[in-house]
């Protein structure tokens, strides 16, 4: 895949512009979900397709950038993957399958990029969220049971075994799970027998509890998704008011009261990723705010934007962003009036991938390990950041000196960005971390 800093440096223009590029003849049928390993250099694709390009794929595949490749033979399943994540080294897919070999129903495979596991044990329904916290995997659905562990709804694992909490709500499913100012909160489409709170609560280390006022209506509204952005939790899916006030699908909440994004949106969300310090939705809207829009959004903390100027024929179901590039994936056949079979790729999205030529600079070993050793000649570096392949910010510091020793040991492996800055201008060097 092509490599850089998503809409980072929108101020250095190449020859390149950004356009839409099919992924060979695409998928079957619809995509769901996307995850990106950068340690491997894939972009995983789970949904409901049974090939992707003319390869066998059964629910799953990877993207290297230029083909499509199977995990070994898929997924034989009755449904689609509906998420995927990687936990110590093995990847993690939820999604209604019968998965083979060895022929067992289940919910829930491991795959260590060579085979598929089971952990030995069944879960007895859907998964629909996967969330990584404090080297914990915390699981989100409509499972009661794990191999013959209670698990009502949420359950965590640690790396060898599983457990519960007493989350009292039953036959519903809970869509989404995020951390924030140490408390854990879920959201999804639910109704808790004790406090009576429908489809969003808090745990608080002893029991769940309802915040900032009642939840959602009950019936049909239910929280999608939940993510971290300027110290807020945003929370969004597919509801009209929350808490006594106007929410229309997204709202945020500050830790001691909700706040209206922008005016909201016309439609459900499916699922919101941070992309270069920006809010990226996807979903069934057509409107954000007083903007516009047809299934895709950002929000920069202040107003909503178009991201294309396309027109999708069918839902956005899951965006990406990988380098300089975007993925989408979902229910469309037709971008404009272009063909194409559920997943696309918006090329060369700002134009830049490594910058270079502004003033020379050596950076080595790459790959690297603990330390990695940049040397700018005679040139002084005012300041370095570090960015992963994502475009998130994972250190900063300053210099001062032609010469710096910067140490990468904290970081996890994968493919990283090192900008370097001066009174000349910036430079982006890409290297790896081993």
């Amino acid at each position: 895949m092509k490599k850089g800093i998503l809409l980072l440096f929108s101020f250095y223009v190449t020859a390149a512009y950004p356009q839409w590029t099919p992924l060979q003849s695409g998928l079957t049928f619809g995509g769901y979900t996307f995850y990106y390993d950068s340690t491997t250099d894939l972009l995983y694709v789970g949904g409901i397709f049974n090939y992707a390009d003319s390869i066998r794929v059964n629910g799953i595949a990877t993207w290297d950038g230029s083909k499509w490749d199977s995990l070994s033979s898929g997924i034989t399943y009755g449904g689609p993957v509906y998420k995927i994540t990687k936990f110590q080294g093995s990847v993690f897919v939820s999604g209604w399958f019968n998965f083979t070999p060895p022929n067992l129903f289940n919910w829930l495979a491991l795959w260590n990029g060579n085979s598929w596991d089971t952990l030995g044990m069944s879960v007895n329904s859907f998964i629909r969220t996967f969330k990584e916290f404090g080297n914990e995997l915390y699981l989100g659905g409509t499972f009661t049971k794990i191999g013959q562990l209670d698990a009502n709804l949420i359950a965590k694992f640690d790396g060898n075994n599983f457990s519960s909490y007493p989350f009292p709500c039953y036959d519903f499913t809970v869509d989404a799970i995020e951390f924030y100012q140490g408390l854990m909160y879920v959201g999804g489409n639910f109704y808790d027998t004790l406090t009576g709170i429908n489809d969003l609560e808090r745990w608080d280390g002893i029991s769940f509890q309802p915040f900032g006022g009642n939840g959602l209506a009950s019936g049909t509204d239910a929280v999608t998704s939940m993510i971290i952005y300027n110290n807020e939790l945003y929370i969004a899916g597919g509801f009209s008011v929350a808490t006594g006030s106007p929410a229309d699908n997204i709202m945020r909440w500050d830790g001691s009261q909700f706040h209206d994004v922008g005016g909201g949106l016309n439609g459900g969300v499916r699922q919101m990723r941070v992309i270069n310090n920006e809010i990226y939705v996807c979903g069934d809207f057509t409107m954000a705010g007083s903007m516009p829009v047809n299934y895709v959004a950002k929000w920069n903390g202040t107003s909503w934007s178009k991201v294309f100027n396309s027109s999708f024929n069918n839902v956005v179901l899951d965006i990406i962003g990988v380098g300089t590039d975007l993925y989408v994936t979902g229910g469309f056949t037709m971008i404009d009036t272009i063909p194409f079979n559920y997943i696309a790729k918006y090329a060369n999205y700002t134009g830049v991938s490594e910058i270079a030529s502004v003033f020379s600079v050596n950076v080595s070993p790459n790959p690297a390990n603990d330390k990695i050793f940049v040397d700018s000649k005679s040139k002084i570096i005012d300041a370095y950041k570090i960015f992963d392949a994502l475009g998130r910010e994972m250190k900063f510091n300053t210099v001062k000196s032609s010469k710096a020793e910067i140490n990468i040991s904290q970081l996890q492996s994968g493919i990283y960005f090192l900008l370097l800055s001066n009174e000349d201008g910036r430079i982006v060097k890409k290297f790896i971390k081993e």
